[in-house]
């Protein structure tokens, strides 16, 4: 059975919010070269080909400009004004449960692909079960925004056991959502930290520093369901492009752009 999915305006509208602090990037994408890494066994070395890697482009506007926007947005909703660009680019949008927050965000990255051309995505969520509803919320709107948009989202749940999708992650040209645990920041025991640590199956490399070189925007569940002050920030390794929370209920929330009750 096929899914019906409307639009919703309130939804374009959080979309907006969002999209437009960045009004005047231009539109591009960045490759840069992957870490090669060593090959183990015989023959120990470096590889002996090239390895193209796909980014977002780092914002070329200015910060001043930036928040100028972020305050004509906030203004326009009734929130009051950010006095200062506080962790450059933190933004909030404030959902209530049950108005589309999966949706909207999933929106957001297409919008953002087709205005400003960025393609790397990370959502931080912080539970098994929420894991697996964020990817197959993905699954179910598939057909729907690629009617809309003419492309399809690239989405896995990140696995420290198949390190091969964080290689293509970062080498494939296309929009790339990774869904992860935040556990895998903070994990204890054999799998603790593995995306921090150089391992030998990933050809002595460090998994999370593909995210960090492709500049990857980031999605923070995490914080939207907790509203936890330490998650102001991205995990350990990280660094984004933008850093994004869309909560049910927000408590220290930094550059609020929308917000939404019932």
């Amino acid at each position: 059975m096929k899914l019906e999915f409307r639009h919703q305006s309130f939804q374009a509208d959080a979309v907006n919010a969002i999209c437009e602090v960045f009004a005047g990037q231009p539109f591009r994408s960045s490759t840069y070269m992957i870490d090669q890494g060593i090959e183990s066994g015989y023959g120990q070395g470096k590889m002996d080909y090239d390895f193209t890697g796909f980014g977002n482009a780092s914002v070329v506007i200015s910060d001043n400009q930036v928040l100028e926007q972020i305050k004509t947005i906030q203004r326009k909703g009734s929130i009051k004004p950010s006095e200062k660009l506080d962790g450059r680019f933190n933004l909030t949008v404030e959902m209530e449960t049950g108005v589309g927050k999966t949706y909207t965000y999933i929106k957001a990255m297409y919008e953002l692909n087709k205005r400003y051309g960025w393609s790397k995505f990370i959502i931080v969520v912080p539970s098994i079960a929420i894991r697996e509803g964020v990817h197959k919320s993905f699954e179910i709107t598939d057909e729907h925004f690629s009617e809309e948009y003419g492309k399809k989202i690239r989405h896995f749940i990140y696995n420290s056991a198949q390190l091969t999708e964080i290689e293509r992650f970062a080498s494939d040209s296309a929009i790339n959502v990774m869904i992860i645990n935040s556990q895998a920041f903070n994990a204890r025991g054999k799998d603790a930290r593995r995306i921090l640590m150089k391992l030998d199956e990933f050809r002595s490399r460090r998994p999370h520093r593909h995210t960090r070189q492709n500049k990857s925007y980031f999605d923070n569940r995490r914080a939207a369901i907790r509203g936890r002050g330490s998650d102001k920030e991205p995990p350990e390794g990280l660094r984004p492009t933008i850093y994004d929370a869309i909560f049910g209920n927000a408590q220290n929330r930094q550059h609020l752009q929308h917000g939404l009750s019932p």
